[in-house]
């Protein structure tokens, strides 16, 4: 028996997705955080986790970019 793709979860997205889709975006995302690339939220992206020591660099960023305070510590714990 075929299972139906309808009747399946839908799949959470990932913590690091959050956080990007509040920044529109991978490059505003390394653009608020001043880095010259956007490989370092790439890999975020890839793996799908922020490291924690990024937390506050991450917050300073919205703050900067004026994404909502709440909305950055609700993605980062896991949304």
């Amino acid at each position: 028996m075929q299972e139906d793709i309808l009747s399946r979860p839908m799949s959470k997205k990932s913590q690091a997705d959050q956080v990007i889709d509040l920044f529109s975006g991978l490059r505003p995302l390394a653009r608020a955080l001043n880095h010259t690339s956007p490989s370092t939220v790439q890999g975020w992206r890839i793996c799908g986790q922020i490291p924690s020591w990024r937390h506050d660099e991450i917050l300073r960023a919205a703050r900067k970019a004026k994404v909502k305070k709440a909305d950055v510590l609700k993605a980062l714990n896991g949304g």
